[in-house]
């Protein structure tokens, strides 16, 4: 029985799917299965897998064409791994990527969940880090999603206490398994990049992203609703801004995050989903880097006005400059290895 179950749906994925595959089959760590359900591809992809002669790869090809939640969920009742790494057909996991993750989980036995740091490649560069901190992720998501899909890697006991994919969410999916795993369980991100994640054009049109921006929003309003929270049409308005990070033209514009962070605060003071102090210094980093990544030096130099002349708040602000700065280097150096 292998430690590791790796999974991937593919569909009609010929032009990245050899360095996909390869990126896997040349793992440092090798006591893996390789389970790939092809999606009914029209073009070569099913027969560039096929001339891979190793017998970790078992390729289920479908007739029709089911879309990636329910091949997830199909792919998950043939695992056998006591872990579970996902991977797409165009991204890349650098080659000590399973030795990494599996140490982390043989290490932190009350983990369930981990991703990885990345490097986009493709239309898009972003270079995305988190912190490995299970509560500040958790509050994260009530914003944003914080891991990239095919970085995961999780516990089978998760499968085999029922945990699957939600098949009405087509897209966002694992947005919405993350959120439902860390209700009951520690989650965490290895600080180290170990995947490049393709971005295509496709994927950051307005067009194509309507249905994974809508059923973000459907994730983000349970986590709301857990709360007991239901927003006014004016809250909810800048709450999207937030979560999109909508550059606005005036401090005071910014500054209405701050109901929106005592509104936020209050409800969990009656529920105690999150601990107190984390959610307030959380939401507090999520406003203070939305406003640099504005990019409006007016705005930033306005920081003590923004932070409210809280000695504590300017602090925060002063070390999302930081950290802004940090990445912005760390992003360079990356692209220049």
């Amino acid at each position: 029985m292998p430690k590791v179950s790796v999974i991937m749906s593919t569909y009609n994925d010929s032009r990245y799917i050899r360095q996909s595959v390869e990126s896997i089959l040349n793992q440092t760590y090798k006591d893996f299965e390789f389970i790939i359900i092809d999606d009914a591809s029209t073009d070569e992809t099913v027969s560039i897998i096929k001339s891979y002669n190793d017998s970790r790869i078992k390729l289920i090809i479908n007739k029709e064409n089911h879309g990636l939640t329910k091949n997830l969920n199909k792919a998950l009742t043939m695992v056998t791994g006591q872990y579970i790494a996902r991977m797409d057909g165009d991204d890349i996991s650098f080659a000590k990527r399973l030795e990494k993750q599996i140490e982390y989980l043989d290490k932190h036995k009350d983990v369930y969940l981990i991703g990885t740091a990345i490097r986009n490649i493709g239309a898009s560069d972003l270079y995305w880090r988190l912190p490995d901190d299970s509560e500040e992720l958790r509050i994260r998501m009530l914003l944003h999603p914080v891991f990239a899909h095919p970085s995961f890697m999780f516990r089978k006991e998760l499968v085999d206490e029922g945990m699957l994919y939600d098949e009405s969410f087509r897209t966002a999916q694992d947005y919405d398994f993350a959120a439902r795993v860390a209700k009951n369980h520690k989650i965490g991100r290895l600080q180290g990049v170990l995947l490049n994640y393709r971005v295509h054009e496709k994927q950051i049109s307005q067009t194509s992203n309507k249905n994974q921006v809508d059923n973000a929003a459907r994730i983000r309003m349970r986590l709301l609703n857990e709360l007991g929270i239901e927003l006014t049409d004016e809250q909810k308005r800048f709450y999207d801004e937030w979560v999109a990070e909508k550059v606005l033209g005036r401090a005071d514009e910014y500054r209405n995050a701050y109901e929106l962070i005592a509104l936020f605060c209050e409800h969990n003071e009656k529920v105690q989903i999150y601990d107190k102090q984390k959610l307030n210094m959380v939401l507090h980093k999520l406003l203070y880097t939305w406003i640099i990544r504005s990019k409006n030096v007016r705005l930033i130099l306005d920081f003590p006005y923004l932070c409210d002349y809280k000695l504590e708040n300017m602090v925060v602000f002063l070390r999302e400059v930081l950290r802004t700065i940090k990445e912005k280097v760390e992003k360079r150096l990356l692209k220049n290895a």
